[in-house]
């Protein structure tokens, strides 16, 4: 095997649970729907539990779908370890911002800006060939049009009425789960193209 496969293998089987970028689709409408569910029927409590179940069971779908059409990989300790970290960190800054945002206390959308750190914190841990985040610009196009529209608040500009929305932060939260799915395309069209591509390299080294 080239060097070059054995990097795409390695990039492949330590980032194999990331680049499963569907997970992210039920995620982003979830959140997209928190947004209009929040704008138009935030008395609704029957409907928002019916959002967050068919998000969950389109989660464990895909999640069945990638482990019969693509396989499984089981991360190491520390990688486990790390991502749980992480991951109750940015659940607690996000109580934390969410509060704030509620409360009106800041002048901008912390919520937004944790959700933009929780995007280019996920996929800084990417180990790409050449280690570098730059490999996926959708993660960085995703943080900074997050982080720009929770800072836009400050100039007095209330973009979030063009799109219907009451308040600013539901907004913020239509946008992060637009960004949300369009990211999680993007990442599995990255696995798939990694995974041909090792295929096909793969084919011409037995003819």
């Amino acid at each position: 095997m080239s060097h070059n496969n054995i990097q795409r293998v390695r990039y492949l089987t330590e980032n194999y649970g990331r680049l499963q970028g569907l997970r992210a689709v039920p995620i982003g409408l979830f959140v997209l729907f928190a947004a209009v569910w929040s704008n138009f029927w935030s008395g609704e409590l029957g409907l928002s539990f019916v959002i967050l179940v068919l998000a969950t069971v389109g989660y464990i779908i895909i999640d069945r779908y990638y482990a019969a059409g693509f396989g499984k990989v089981t991360p190491t300790r520390s990688q486990r370890i790390r991502e749980a970290a992480i991951g109750i960190l940015f659940m607690v800054l996000g109580l934390v911002s969410f509060a704030l945002d509620s409360a009106k206390i800041l002048p901008i959308d912390s919520l937004g800006l944790v959700f933009a750190a929780g995007i280019l914190a996920d996929f800084s841990q990417v180990m790409s060939p050449s280690n570098e985040l730059r490999k996926h610009p959708e993660a960085i196009a995703s943080a900074a049009v997050i982080a720009v529209i929770s800072l836009l608040p400050l100039t007095g500009w209330a973009w979030w009425k063009g799109l219907g929305m009451h308040a600013s932060i539901n907004g913020v939260l239509l946008i992060a789960g637009l960004m949300l799915i369009a990211t999680g395309l993007v990442s599995h069209f990255r696995l798939r193209n990694v995974l041909q591509t090792l295929e096909t390299k793969q084919n011409e080294q037995s003819v």
